[in-house]
């Protein structure tokens, strides 16, 4: 449920932490951001797989990967002690993604 950052390739892509296996975080890239912003929020599946890919399946035109090292993210809102700064818990913030 952390709310994460990258950057890669000169975009900054931001996501929530799906899952974790071990230091790996499980990413769902909601937000890409260059000179242009892009929502993953009403694109269509096709365009999703373009850009943003799924936890465990990497987007096919950009080189963000969906799994990354804890220690090469940067945290934005963390949902440590299963609370969010808006006082959801993990598992809501990480249901309304996929619903």
């Amino acid at each position: 449920g952390d709310e994460v950052n990258i950057r890669i390739d000169g975009f900054r892509y931001e996501g929530v932490v799906m899952y974790m296996t071990g230091e790996d975080c499980h990413i769902m890239w909601t937000k890409s951001s260059n000179v242009n912003t892009l929502n993953r929020d009403g694109m269509s599946i096709e365009e999703q797989k373009k850009i943003f890919g799924w936890p465990g399946i990497n987007p096919t035109e950009r080189k963000v990967k969906t799994k990354y090292p804890r220690i090469k993210l940067n945290n934005e809102k963390s949902c440590s002690h299963n609370k969010s700064e808006c006082k959801m818990t993990c598992k809501m913030i990480i249901n309304g993604l996929y619903f």
